[in-house]
């Protein structure tokens, strides 16, 4: 019989901190796997800050009182810790994932990811109320 263990958002923040996923820096945690994340290319980096741009601008009008994080991890318990390329939320402070319900907009560039960011995660994102969620 083969049965398999989730790893919960505690878990895989412990063994971050311990040192556990050196060399692995750029990972999710999805339904309780580790996913690692491939490369930014140039076209990915740069939509990526044309957003941020924006939304640093609007926010300074607009919202100033939020915070605006590029590959910030989103605490989601029990199983899920997604790092949208974009994190818009409710001024934090800490060391572990932006709580998701302080999130306001999550945005993921899509390129390779594209199926996983339109199914699961669209999925996950509406579950958890994260307000608003873009795919670009």
């Amino acid at each position: 019989m083969h049965s398999k263990v989730k790893l919960r958002v505690e878990d895989f923040d412990l063994l971050a901190m311990d040192g556990g996923l050196e060399g692995l820096e750029r990972t999710e945690l999805l339904d309780g796997d580790i996913h690692l994340l491939g490369p930014q290319y140039v076209p990915h980096g740069m939509a990526k800050a044309v957003f941020h741009d924006a939304l640093l601008e609007w926010k300074r009008v607009y919202r100033p009182e939020l915070s605006l994080f590029t590959a910030a991890s989103v605490a989601m318990p029990p199983h899920d810790e997604p790092m949208p390329d974009i994190v818009l939320c409710n001024r934090q402070r800490g060391v572990m994932g932006v709580p998701v319900e302080t999130v306001h907009l999550l945005i993921e560039v899509a390129d390779d990811s594209r199926k996983r960011d339109l199914g699961y995660k669209k999925s996950l994102y509406a579950a958890q109320g994260v307000p608003e969620y873009w795919v670009v």
